[in-house]
């Protein structure tokens, strides 16, 4: 099975996710019960985002999940928002394909569930969960060399997913969906191109325990708003060749957003990066490097904002303007969490990529800043 994958799919997944779940639903009297338990059976393939991977799809992806939910019912203006999720956690085994130089995986990850509507024969939902997951067979130079997707046993887990439920009785639900997952260390070591993996998937789910009448339904809207976002970031990052040098890399950013829904808000900002790998990889292929600057790589980018109570989810997709360092391409994205501390301050997860590549991941704080003059 060769398969090669055009990573601008990737980022339409991505948003075609974040803007299924800002739809509304249908109303109903009370939750189904107060967990929902799910179990699943995953079947897909690894995606070789890049040629050098093709030779890992030996053969399909199969694995199991359980998940354990609560309901909610509407009491806060964020369920209401996002129609009832549902929160909780799951576990997934995997045969990841290639028994040789993959083995098998084990993740644990928190997610929610964001229904789509609630028919009450047929029901869609949204699902996002970020987790860590252990991965059995990694790289060694000398006893597993092919496999150049995967360094480190311990991974960061990003899965985004849409399901459609049907009712078999009035707890009892067959599952079905399609999910689309990365792990990927973010370069801490290399070599780190990642798994990328589209799956389906069929289960059953059941919900039990006390049903809770729902609040009673109500719009919430909040005015539109202009704002601006500042941020500081740093991570660590690793370049070939395997066991090399460790770079600390860091970043600011600046992005004017403004709300487009209770939920969501758009926005345009520039980034500033310094890199200092960027130099060691120059020197490597013999080009002189006369000052610092070479290090620094500046863009600007888009981005759209999920805003789940105090958690916000982001995608950026950007475009260097001044970079020393064009065999990457001159697109980047960023997928990021940030949880709100309070309500100017914030901290963040970033993970930034190139065509599928993870970069590296950032870690940092930033500030919420609405100034007077921009108005409603």
């Amino acid at each position: 099975m060769k398969i090669l994958f055009n990573t601008h799919l990737q980022s339409s997944i991505v948003l075609f996710f974040l803007i299924s779940v800002n739809q509304n639903v249908l109303a109903q009297d009370s939750t189904l019960g107060k967990w929902m338990v799910n179990a699943r059976f995953n079947y897909g393939f690894l995606i070789a985002h890049r040629p050098t991977v093709v030779h890992l799809q030996n053969d399909h992806i199969k694995g199991i999940e359980v998940e354990l939910l609560k309901t909610t019912d509407g009491t806060n203006d964020w369920e209401q928002a996002y129609n009832r999720p549902l929160t909780g956690f799951g576990l997934q085994y995997w045969y990841l394909g290639n028994n040789e130089e993959l083995g098998k995986s084990i993740t644990v990850f928190p997610q929610i569930l964001f229904p789509i509507n609630h028919n009450p024969h047929l029901r869609l939902s949204g699902r996002l969960s970020c987790g860590i997951g252990y991965i059995e067979k990694t790289f060694d130079r000398l006893e597993n060399y092919k496999n150049v997707a995967v360094s480190s046993h311990f991974n960061c887990v990003i899965s985004f997913g849409l399901y459609a439920r049907a009712f078999v009785h009035s707890q009892t639900q067959i599952v079905s969906g399609i999910e689309f997952t990365h792990m990927s260390n973010g370069s801490f070591k290399v070599p780190n191109l990642g798994l990328n993996i589209p799956t389906i998937n069929l289960g059953v789910s059941h919900f039990f325990g006390q049903k809770t009448p729902l609040f009673t339904e109500r719009k919430v809207e909040e005015k539109p708003s202009t704002s601006i976002n500042l941020l500081v970031a740093g991570g660590i990052k690793e370049i070939t060749p395997p066991g090399g040098k460790k770079y600390g890399v860091f970043s600011t950013t600046g992005t004017l957003s403004r709300s487009i829904s209770y939920k969501s808000s758009v926005g345009a900002g520039l980034d500033l990066f310094y890199d200092p790998s960027i130099e060691a990889r120059l020197i490597g292929d013999s080009v002189s490097v006369p000052n610092f600057t070479y290090s620094i790589r500046s863009g600007i980018h888009l981005s759209y904002e999920l805003k789940v109570q105090k958690l916000s989810l982001l995608f950026e997709n950007g475009f260097y303007f001044y970079t020393h360092l064009p065999n990457e391409g001159n697109i980047y994205t960023r997928l990021c969490v940030r949880y709100h501390v309070s309500e100017k301050y914030f901290v963040l997860l970033n993970l930034k990529s190139h065509f599928g590549k993870a970069d590296y991941f950032e870690y940092g704080i930033g500030m919420h800043l609405k100034p007077k003059s921009f108005g409603s």
